[in-house]
């Protein structure tokens, strides 16, 4: 098992899009760190900016792609291969990939792209390999909303087409696994956020070999599976795709923090801080290390919302996949639901768990740190 920390910046208040690569090499240089690889996917769902990119640059031909199904054409150094290491670029074009980059989105108006900075030694003893992170993805074209899934030591730099001047996204992944076990990425962190700002909690990620992946991924099938018919045995039945149900006017109590904090008041599940109006999201974290996430979603339209509950750890992740919409015509059926999946919550939590720790075994404590 390999186990990397991914944290995420928005430097727009720093530097602009276009100026982002020589920011981020200055960076590096100023801290004592290099870059050992680049990789690069920059790709649109029209044709103009590639036509543009080859007309002024021909040599960056040899990096065309194009997607059967969408017709979206691009350029990338990800290989079919990948899972072999073949994702970087060649190191003669690493001058030509940093003006494409300062060309975008003008005068090429790539909507979607990625710029990796490779192979950094965050702890002076990182190497360069990769960890693939899912072994099922087996297209042999290359993908376009993702770089193929792999993590490394790297800082990731995004392309969005929506981004306009709010945004400009970094990513910084650090590698903490170490012969002496878990390493702290927080003081690699506290050295770049004087460059790309203030650091927020980091999504801590596993990879596995691809036998290990498997018999996860299998297992992780059959226990979603097993949680849907508990769900499904123990949440209320109701109508649905019925508009002729909904009231005259718009329930107070749908949804809304005031049913849901009432719903979990005492049952061990905490609120958690920063979700959008329409999700309401209580987890907590029991004796195993497992988390357990429930969220309850108000939809757009009246009266009616969704619950389901997910239970993840270093190895696995399930989730009870009910995603029942309750049509709601009082107001007091809507908060006897919310109460009734509290209830199936606090039952998944108690008596569910201890087959996920048959399966997967203990959660470390510091994957939930």
């Amino acid at each position: 098992m390999r186990v990397f920390d991914t944290y995420f910046f928005n430097i727009v208040d720093k530097v602009c899009f276009q100026e982002t690569k020589p920011y981020l090499d200055h960076m590096l240089a100023e801290l004592g760190y290099s870059c050992g690889n680049i990789a690069f996917m920059l790709y649109s769902p029209f044709s103009k900016p590639t036509e543009r990119l080859f007309k002024d640059m021909p040599g960056m031909k040899k990096y065309y792609f194009t997607e059967s199904g969408s017709g979206e054409t691009g350029v990338t150094s990800f290989h079919a291969d990948w899972r072999d290491g073949h994702v970087h670029a060649d190191k003669e074009d690493w001058d030509a990939i940093a003006r494409v980059f300062a060309g975008v989105p003008r005068p090429y108006n790539f909507s979607f792209g990625k710029l990796i900075l490779d192979g950094i030694s965050w702890f002076g003893d990182s190497g360069e390999s990769a960890a693939v992170s899912d072994w099922e993805y087996d297209r042999d074209t290359i993908p376009l909303i993702h770089e193929p899934l792999f993590l490394s030591n790297r800082i990731m730099h995004m392309r969005f087409y929506n981004d306009g001047k709010k945004r400009n996204s970094v990513s910084v992944t650090i590698e903490v696994t170490s012969s002496d076990g878990i390493r702290d990425s927080g003081p690699v962190i506290e050295k770049l956020e004087p460059w790309l700002g203030k650091a927020g909690k980091p999504y801590r990620e596993c990879t596995f070999d691809k036998d290990e992946f498997a018999r996860q991924k299998e297992l992780c099938a059959l226990h979603s599976e097993a949680l849907e018919q508990a769900g499904r045995s123990m949440l209320p039945d109701t109508p649905k795709n019925d508009k002729s149900i909904y009231p005259e006017k718009k329930l107070n109590h749908v949804a809304d923090k005031y049913s849901t904090e009432k719903a979990f008041k005492g049952t061990g599940f905490t609120r958690v801080k920063g979700q959008p109006n329409w999700l309401h999201l209580y987890a907590c974290v029991d004796e195993n290390g497992f988390l357990y996430e429930a969220s309850v979603q108000k939809l757009s339209f009246m009266n009616v919302f969704r619950c389901w509950i997910e239970v993840s750890g270093c190895n696995f992740a399930v989730s009870s996949d009910i995603f029942k919409e309750f049509y709601i015509t009082e107001e007091q059926e809507a908060l006897d639901i919310v109460h009734q999946f509290a209830d199936f919550c606090v039952w998944v939590r108690e008596h569910y768990g201890e087959k996920l720790l048959a399966d997967f075994g203990r959660t470390p404590a510091w994957y939930n740190k």
